[in-house]
């Protein structure tokens, strides 16, 4: 998992299904929006970036061996079609603090 800051808070995602259509911008859009998607606890958002639309849909817990965390699955219409991605988040707690 790679960390990501977001609002003052450490977060670490994986793209479960990496497609590598996205700009790094939209990429780092896209996991922002779902970190302010967990937060929020909604079911779904819709989504625009630069290059992308769509929408993110809450999944459910889900583990990567020794990742685990929340999914979410996302619906993108992109230049070049319809794209689909998994993308596992989680709060972590800044190691210093233990």
């Amino acid at each position: 998992m790679i960390d990501l800051e977001v609002d003052g808070e450490c977060w670490r995602y994986a793209f479960a299904q990496p497609d590598g259509v996205l700009s790094s911008e939209d990429r780092e859009y896209l996991l922002r929006e779902t970190v302010r998607l967990y937060k929020k606890g909604d079911e779904k958002l819709r989504i625009k970036g630069k290059e992308f639309e769509g929408r993110l849909i809450r999944g459910k817990f889900e583990c990567f061996g020794a990742c685990s965390g929340r999914e979410y699955n996302a619906e993108l219409e992109t230049q070049k079609g319809k794209r689909y991605a998994s993308i596992l988040v989680a709060k972590t707690i800044d190691s210093s603090l233990n």
